[in-house]
């Protein structure tokens, strides 16, 4: 039997070490920018490199609500999924939004390379 952890083998028992592979971190959150919608709404993006996820955000009075998440790679938006409060708003208003997340995602992958 193989996985991810080296095992030991001692009179039967088995134990776990360390891992073979080191495990990666997870990367912090990064701010990727802020935009106000045309209907003065306040939204910004928050990834974390190496995740093929973003996440979109609804700045609030009472603090940032999620509102939905974008799918990209290599600085090029794949899909934005929103969340079920959101699902209701136009189409207009989507691809809106998807300009903004699009072009903020490409900024941050453009900054990331050498």
């Amino acid at each position: 039997m193989t996985d991810h952890y080296s095992t030991i083998r001692d009179f039967g028992r088995q134990a776990h070490v360390e891992p073979a592979v080191p495990v990666q971190k997870r990367a912090k959150p990064e701010h990727l920018g802020d935009w106000t919608t045309a209907s003065g709404g306040s939204l910004s993006l928050t990834g974390r490199r190496g995740s093929e996820f973003a996440t979109i955000w609804h700045n609030r009075t009472d603090g940032p609500v999620k509102i939905g998440r974008a799918r990209h790679a290599g600085g090029v938006l794949r899909s934005v999924e929103w969340d079920d409060a959101h699902q209701d708003q136009t189409e207009f208003w989507k691809t809106q939004q998807r300009h903004q997340i699009a072009a903020l995602i490409a900024a941050w992958h453009a900054e990331a390379r050498p």
